[in-house]
């Protein structure tokens, strides 16, 4: 999460193929190059075309690919601008909890080459509504028999948690003892 000059918050979740001592290096890599190229009025969609263009060739040598999203949260609080490099889509919530999956999706980080350009959708959070950004573990957390969580069942659980403990208490309770296969933040 990283504050701006102007007030918004602009909030990143990403997930960098792999383990160990590379995949954190990368993870640090892309934390440093939204940190310097988040000034300014750059939109999530331009920020991730930056971001792409600058660790492309790192990427392609190192045989590694990271999925991103970015939100960028207006000062008010309500308006947003969402940007989806291959990652896990945007659930958004009323104030009733209807939930809502944004499905703009671009392509991973060195999915194609730095031609990629990354668009972005704007939308108004209602008063009271809630967003969550996730990764792919989340909609991959096994129950207790092994069946994964999926979207519909995330988005009931989601419209239920007040706050991201919530949530993630739901997800261990649900998974009773059973092993996480993937990260899941």
């Amino acid at each position: 999460m990283l504050d701006l000059p102007d007030g918004a918050r602009l909030i990143v979740s990403a997930d960098v193929m792999g383990k160990g001592v590379p995949a954190a290096l990368v993870a640090a890599t892309l934390r440093t190059a939204v940190r310097a190229l988040a000034a300014g009025d750059v939109g999530p969609g331009e920020l991730l075309t930056r971001i792409n263009r600058q660790l492309h060739p790192d990427l392609e040598r190192l045989g590694l690919f990271i999925t991103a999203q970015v939100l960028r949260l207006e000062a008010d609080g309500l308006g947003l601008r969402c940007s989806n490099a291959g990652h896990c889509p945007l659930l958004t919530l009323d104030h009733a909890g209807t939930a809502r999956w944004w499905d703009e999706d671009g392509g991973f980080f060195n999915d194609t080459a730095t031609t990629e350009i990354y668009t972005e959708a704007r939308a108004a959070l209602p008063a009271g509504g809630r967003a969550w950004l996730m990764t792919d573990g989340a909609l991959e957390h096994e129950d207790a028999a092994g069946e994964e969580l999926g979207a519909d069942a995330l988005a009931r659980l989601a419209a239920t948690a007040r706050d991201p403990e919530t949530l993630h208490a739901a997800l261990h309770a649900r998974a009773a003892g059973r092993p996480v296969r993937d990260d899941c933040t």
